[in-house]
């Protein structure tokens, strides 16, 4: 898969998602001017960094309104091979292979993370962050009811 840089000095930057499972990469460099400088990189260990999950609580949205109390949040289609983890304000509140935090809100808005990390590797990097909003709406009052003659 051939790179052919732009016409300029800036440094570059060249992503691809692989078709099938790897664990060893080589990198041809030949230089810029007459093609006669070139080497080769060879990269032996790959950390590769699982994909930020959606939830599933808000159909993959990121902000979504509900009624305060009891709610829980959902990672879409969990996997076995993952843990999840939960943020609020940089605090992590929980982890584990369900993918699922429970809460009981007040009225308010809150914001959660939640990243993913493979399972049994402690040095893999976590997933980015995917982000949900959640305001939750105070319950209607129940109404008093006064019978009079």
């Amino acid at each position: 898969m051939p790179f052919i840089p732009p016409s300029s000095n800036a440094p570059q930057e060249y992503t691809f998602s692989p078709n099938a499972i790897f664990n060893r990469i080589r990198i041809g460099i030949k230089a810029r001017n007459n093609g006669n400088h070139s080497g080769e990189l060879n990269l032996h260990h790959v950390q590769l960094t699982p994909p930020a999950p959606t939830s599933d609580a808000d159909g993959g949205n990121s902000a979504f309104e509900v009624c305060e109390g009891n709610i829980t949040l959902s990672v879409n289609n969990p996997s076995s091979s993952y843990e999840y983890k939960w943020y609020q304000n940089n605090v992590l509140l929980s982890g584990g292979s369900s993918g699922q935090l429970a809460l009981n809100l007040l009225s308010g808005t809150f914001t959660y993370q939640v990243t993913a990390l493979r399972t049994g590797c402690p040095t893999t990097a976590e997933s980015p962050r995917h982000t949900i909003t959640v305001t939750s709406k105070p319950k209607p009052f129940t109404p008093i009811i006064a019978l009079t003659n």
